[in-house]
């Protein structure tokens, strides 16, 4: 019960609603959550919309759907994207799912699956910076996610 109330009280201090979205923000949100999620089902893809969120809900992150999916870090003169759908261009040659629509349009309503906490996911298996600097989650049938 504490961590439904917690989510909602997110949702009320950081509204990341559908309505707040402009069309071009909300169809790149469904094009990156294609892009990451297209083998996986419903479930899947909302893990994937739940983190964008918890990234937007989080201040160590950016505080909108458009700059935490192109945000990108520039170390040592290499340029590193959030999110390898960005850098790969995948997230431009995607058609979004019915189930991806869905999973997008319940996150944006505040449907979560996993903890408000997780903000890295990646390939399942890859050993990736997440696995390596920040705390095991979980894991679906594509993606183990970090907080």
């Amino acid at each position: 019960m504490k961590k439904i109330l917690l989510c909602f009280l997110i949702i009320l201090l950081f509204p990341v609603g559908a309505d707040a979205l402009s069309k071009a923000d909300k169809d790149l949100f469904y094009r990156a959550v294609e892009a990451e999620a297209t083998e996986g089902g419903y479930e899947e893809k909302l893990r994937v919309a739940n983190v964008i969120c918890n990234r937007v809900n989080n201040p160590a992150f950016p505080n909108s759907i458009r700059a935490v999916i192109t945000e990108k870090h520039t170390v040592k003169g290499k340029t590193y994207y959030q999110f390898c759908v960005v850098r790969d261009n995948r997230i431009n040659k995607v058609t979004p799912s019915k189930d991806t629509v869905r999973a997008v349009n319940d996150a944006l309503s505040g449907k979560w699956i996993m903890s408000d906490k997780v903000t890295f996911f990646n390939i399942k298996g890859l050993k990736s910076y997440a696995k390596r600097n920040h705390t095991y989650w979980g894991s679906d049938d594509i993606h183990d996610f970090y907080y």
